[in-house]
Formats: C-alpha cells, sequence, structure tokens
C-alpha cells in the first residue's frame, strides 16, 4: 500500500544514528510503499533517515483528494488560541484574526 510520509534525518550518536534526535528536512510530504518505510526505518541505525506517516494526508490521498494542498496547522479551536494569545501577551484578540494569524502571533511571542 501506498501512503503520505514525511521524511526525517537522524541526529548522529557514536557510530550510527539515533531514531530519537529526528531533525525535518525542507521537503514536501511525498508517497511512499508502506513497505520501503518499514525497511528504511528498519536500518535507520545504518542510514540515518526515518519516515513518519502523515495519517491526515494519507486518508485525503485515499479519498482522491490533494494532500499537499491542505492546512498543515493542527486542528486547534480558536478560543484555546485566543486563551493563549491573551495570556502571553496581555492584550485582546483582533476579531479579524484566524487560526493562522493566531498561530503566526503566538510563535512569535514564545
Amino acid at each position: 500500500m501506498v501512503a503520505v510520509y514525511v521524511l526525517h534525518k537522524l541526529g548522529r550518536e557514536g557510530n550510527g544514528f539515533n531514531p530519537d534526535y529526528k531533525m525535518s528536512i525542507e521537503r514536501p510530504l511525498h508517497l511512499v510503499h508502506d513497505s520501503y518505510a518499514e525497511s528504511t526505518n528498519n536500518n535507520c541505525r545504518i542510514n540515518g533517515l526515518w519516515y513518519e506517516k502523515d495519517e491526515k494526508a494519507t486518508k485525503l490521498h485515499l479519498e482522491g483528494k490533494d494532500f499537499l494542498s491542505f492546512d498543515v496547522i493542527d486542528e486547534i479551536s480558536k478560543e484555546d488560541l485566543i486563551a493563549e494569545y491573551e495570556l502571553l501577551s496581555g492584550e485582546k484578540v483582533k476579531p479579524i484574526w484566524g487560526v493562522r494569524k493566531l498561530s503566526e502571533e503566538i510563535a512569535k511571542l514564545k
């Protein structure tokens, strides 16, 4: 079966790589056979690569939709973001801000 995966590069540890230290590679989501991803992950201490399955994007792909265009921001309620922004900044949120803008502003404050 084919699924949508994110590729990670692993950090070094001694003479090999450690799967606990994943670094993102600036590469879009892409389709990979499950068997290939599993094989790569089984040899991660040698090759330094780790494939992580993206369940949401895979579901979109299986439904025949474009998995590259969906919003990457996790489904966080706007109310939670408003509360976090007001706590961090001490200011009220502008009513026209959406989830993306709130996420960007919170990231600036952290």
